[in-house]
This record gives C-alpha cells, structure tokens and sequence, in this order.
C-alpha cells in the first residue's frame, strides 16, 4: 500500500510504494555503487528523489570516498 513517508535527508514528503517498488519514483534516479555507500552509511528509509539526485552527484564528485564498502548485495 502506498504511503507518504518523510525525508530523512530534507524533510519533504516521499511517495514510498516499496510494495511496487518498479513503480517508485526513487526508481527514476540512476545511482552508482558509491551513491548507494553513502545512502546505506546514511539513512534508514526511503529519501525524496531530489536527495537521491543529490547523493548521486556527491557520489560522483572527483576525490570522493564512502569510505569502507558497505555493500551486502
């Protein structure tokens, strides 16, 4: 069942449709593996697509590191 989540990282409203996740909004914003490090070492839920756009582009940004790899896929 869809719901209105809030954002960790900016406090707006989040669509969340988990359930349906291909459905997602958050599915329209392409992260790389280092996006998804600081998003896992970060928060707990879901994030709006404009904080996902966000991490995306600090992920990206030249001399970035997450640090230790906390991938578990």
């Amino acid at each position: 069942m869809p719901g209105i989540k809030t954002c960790p990282g900016c406090g707006g409203p989040v669509r969340c449709l988990s359930e349906t996740v291909e459905q997602c909004e958050c599915m329209r914003i392409s992260l790389s593996p280092d996006a998804i490090d600081l998003i896992r070492l970060r928060y707990q839920d879901c994030l709006c697509t404009a904080c996902l756009a966000a991490i995306a582009e600090e992920a990206a940004a030249p001399g970035n590191r997450t640090g230790q790899s906390t991938r578990s896929l």
